[in-house]
């Protein structure tokens, strides 16, 4: 039961173990969770990775934290990629989608090979919380669309020759009714340079032939590349994307709306593509409701920093939204330094957005932000301190998701330290 004196933003100590969720394998070692999703139900799916053993956890928990005895073994599911790939070093997790038609659980990772080279992959578990066999390899699949383009195109090499496990591979997925997968990734082919790539992935985890002849697309604009996708959203049978063509964050984002087949949809903003603010556009929200998208992102500047956190409506095919203005609307997080977005969610029905961010002076010290934007614009005052919680001894925000009467569960770190990985929840 909820404190009845406890305030919006507050800590809710009922959560879990006093307040927080530590997630932990059958040796006791703690787990990394990089992803929570709330499902129908109100339960609580986590996707986390072991660095000690090198292997995937999917947990389950009661809507309260609690692991849920029934999912798994005692609320636990993992999986070894090296038990289906061998060869494959580690997995790590960055996405997590529940198919309420299929009812089946798809997790996005992204896998190291023994050369080093970064490649994304896809585990499909059934509701119960066991791999689903008749997925790819026992519930588990891993693609190199280098390595199958290889001979079709002297310009792409076919994999990474050189060791990149310390570079990023950002990605999301798409689960849709008939039981695919669209998968967005980037795979690196030389040091920090990214591959951007659109994969359909058929339910059996192969990749569907009919999607650009060979199941998948390299993003381009304008004869460039792609580096790297930070969201995916589906719109009815369309999917939108934001996007950069750069290595690093000072510019070059975007977002650009594709078709079914995986073709530039021009009835999306300036021919399928919106280039305004944010100048770093990290999250993209659809509102399905009222045919609006909400994009959350950052301030950029020539000195390469990111001095301000950046909200901006649109409508469902980029229209301008007279509320917002070109510009959008900003705001700025308490003290002086550049800020991080870490993730966004809009709260059920949609009135107000969530946002995971941090504020990190010139050494990249500082603390994990949540705050609380109103749609017209402006910090929610009724939350934590004037719209903000400050997160003291976590500086990473991983996942964040909305319950159903609003609360807000978060999964965070400090640096990424397995020790510190915990699961909490606030009061919304």
């Amino acid at each position: 039961m909820m404190n009845s004196r406890a305030n919006r933003g507050d800590f809710d100590e009922n959560f879990g173990d006093g307040g927080r969720v530590q997630l932990r394998d059958e040796a006791g070692v703690a787990l990394e969770v990089e992803r929570v999703l709330i499902l129908p139900s109100g339960s609580i799916l986590c996707a986390a990775y072991s660095s000690a053993s090198a292997t995937i956890y999917l947990a389950k928990l009661d809507p309260n934290g609690n692991l849920d005895s029934r999912f798994g073994v005692a609320g636990l599911a993992k999986f070894k990629l090296s038990d289906q790939f061998p060869g494959m070093k580690s997995a790590r997790p960055f996405d997590l989608k529940f198919n309420e038609v299929g009812q089946h659980i798809v997790m996005g990772f992204r896998a190291v090979a023994s050369n080093g080279t970064l490649l994304p992959g896809l585990a499909k578990f059934k509701a119960e919380g066991v791999l689903d066999s008749s997925f790819g390899t026992q519930g588990v699949t891993c693609f190199n669309y280098l390595e199958l383009l290889q001979g079709s195109d002297s310009s792409l090499p076919s994999s990474s020759s050189s060791p990149t496990e310390e570079l990023e591979l950002s990605g999301a997925l798409v689960t849709l009714d008939d039981g695919s997968v669209m998968l967005a990734s980037s795979q690196p082919y030389e040091d920090l340079y990214n591959y951007a790539v659109l994969a359909k992935v058929a339910p059996d985890g192969s990749l569907d032939k009919g999607f650009h002849q060979v199941g998948f697309l390299l993003l381009r604009r304008n004869g460039r590349h792609l580096m790297r996708i930070e969201s995916l959203v589906q719109q009815e049978s369309k999917f939108l994307l934001a996007a950069t063509t750069q290595v690093s964050e000072e510019g070059g984002w975007f977002l650009q709306r594709l078709d079914a087949e995986g073709n530039v949809d021009v009835s999306f903003g300036n021919n399928g593509y919106y280039d305004q603010q944010p100048k770093v556009k990290k999250s993209i929200l659809f509102r399905r409701d009222l045919s609006q998208i909400f994009l959350i992102g950052t301030s950029a500047n020539l000195a390469s920093q990111h001095l301000f956190l950046v909200t901006q409506r649109r409508g469902a095919d980029g229209q301008f939204d007279p509320l917002y203005g070109d510009q959008g609307w900003t705001g700025v997080l308490e003290g002086n330094g550049d800020i991080k977005v870490f993730g966004a969610q809009l709260y059920n029905p949609g009135s107000t957005i969530v946002v995971a961010a941090g504020k990190f002076n010139s050494q990249g010290i500082g603390d994990a932000v949540i705050g609380t934007v109103e749609q017209g614009m402006g910090w929610q005052g009724s939350f934590g301190k004037e719209g903000l919680v400050v997160l003291t001894g976590k500086n990473i925000v991983h996942s964040l998701a909305i319950q159903s009467d609003r609360n807000i569960v978060i999964a965070a770190s400090n640096a990424g330290s397995p020790a510190t990985h915990e699961i909490f929840r606030l009061i919304g």
